[in-house]
């Protein structure tokens, strides 16, 4: 399997690895930020980014620029909620007519981001896709994966790839994809962490923790 991952993400879960990833998580709940990502997120509101959303990403070790913040806030609020309203909140990257294409919201809604701020629009935003990814997985989380340096050295072997999207895309909608998740959702529910944790946040902690303990 390849899909344009240097390594295979179900590595990750298998032999003594499953063990770790259970542990994982449950350490990852117990003393890291990054468990209340979800928990902050502004939920009540799918189609707009909010102040708690902005907050939400700060647990995972980001921060969203303040002329980014306040472009998101103010000017671009309009811009933002009618490309959210084109991707429905619980699609998720495995749904075949989730649009991931260039033409499509979400990617649409990837490059504004990584373009607009306040007071100038086309200058140096600082929000790149790491800062992107996890922005927009606030909001849709079982469509868009957390991209950061610790999975692109696990599973990228640290190239950032053109088109990150790609890859995930290919593996969730194959067979591959599906035994991942099935995986995944047994991890989850052996290290008793919340069964609302998306699932693509279990993959996601699991790696990250595992280049974390073996590979910083």
């Amino acid at each position: 399997m390849s899909y344009g991952f240097s390594q295979d993400p179900m590595w990750f879960f298998e032999g003594d690895r499953r063990t770790e990833a259970v542990g994982a998580l449950e350490e990852y709940f117990k003393l890291y930020t990054g468990s209340w990502f979800e928990r902050l997120a502004d939920n009540s509101n799918p189609n707009v980014i909010t102040e708690r959303d902005v907050l939400a990403v700060s647990t995972l070790n980001v921060d969203i620029p303040a002329s980014t913040t306040i472009w998101l806030l103010n000017d671009g609020a309009p811009q933002v909620t009618a490309l959210l309203s084109l991707i429905p909140a619980e699609q998720a990257i495995w749904d075949p007519e989730a649009d991931l294409t260039e033409n499509g919201p979400a990617w649409k809604l990837w490059n504004l981001l990584g373009k607009k701020k306040w007071p100038n629009d086309g200058q140096a935003t600082q929000m790149g896709t790491t800062k992107i990814s996890k922005l927009l997985a606030v909001k849709r989380p079982n469509l868009v994966p957390v991209e950061d340096k610790y999975i692109r050295k696990a599973v990228f072997g640290g190239v950032e790839p053109d088109n990150y999207w790609d890859p995930w895309t290919l593996l969730h909608r194959s067979d591959d994809g599906g035994a991942l998740r099935s995986v995944a959702e047994e991890v989850r529910t052996e290290s008793k962490v919340p069964e609302t944790l998306p699932i693509l946040r279990v993959i996601d902690i699991a790696i990250w923790h595992w280049v974390e303990a073996h590979q910083k």
